[in-house]
């Protein structure tokens, strides 16, 4: 009965049952996030949302291939998925405003080559920035497929 004491959980149930029960569906949350690989605080990233987001005739997105197969996105945990797309598409952002330099892209293509496994695979890694705009089922159709890089070997 002492170790129960000892417990902090234990000790705010005895003292606040309110308290006990908010920090349990607290506890569960984080839980039921992290089991999704969402990393979240509490459990959503307010900053992510809090802008507004206009309607644009296109956009731009970046694929990476590696040999022949295409990288999904969905298929990799958010954050390996952030790591990837985030500085991509900032450092070419950067580079059409001429505010980066080759070599700086150059290492972040090799960076990109190590991360992504292609060089475990032993294969070309290639980076494609797609043109997009929404069809009138709402669906993304790509307008224009133009290979930006090409990195490694085969």
């Amino acid at each position: 009965m002492k170790l129960i004491n000892n417990i902090y959980l234990a000790r705010v149930l005895k003292e606040n049952r309110a308290l006990f029960i908010l920090m349990c569906a607290y506890i569960l949350g984080v839980l039921y996030y992290a089991s999704r690989q969402r990393e979240e605080f509490p459990f959503l990233l307010y900053g992510m949302y809090s802008l507004n987001e206009y309607a644009q005739p296109e956009y731009i997105t970046y694929t990476i291939t590696i040999g022949d197969k295409e990288i999904n996105y969905d298929e990799l945990p958010d954050t390996k998925k952030e790591l990837i797309t985030v500085p991509l598409a900032k450092a070419l952002a950067a580079q059409e405003r001429f505010e980066m330099d080759g070599m700086a892209l150059v290492k972040l293509q090799a960076w990109l080559y190590e991360y992504t496994g292609a060089k475990e695979q032993g294969g070309k890694m290639s980076i494609n920035k797609l043109t997009c705009r929404y069809g009138d089922d709402g669906r993304p159709v790509i307008v224009n497929k133009e290979t930006i890089a090409i990195y490694g070997s085969k």
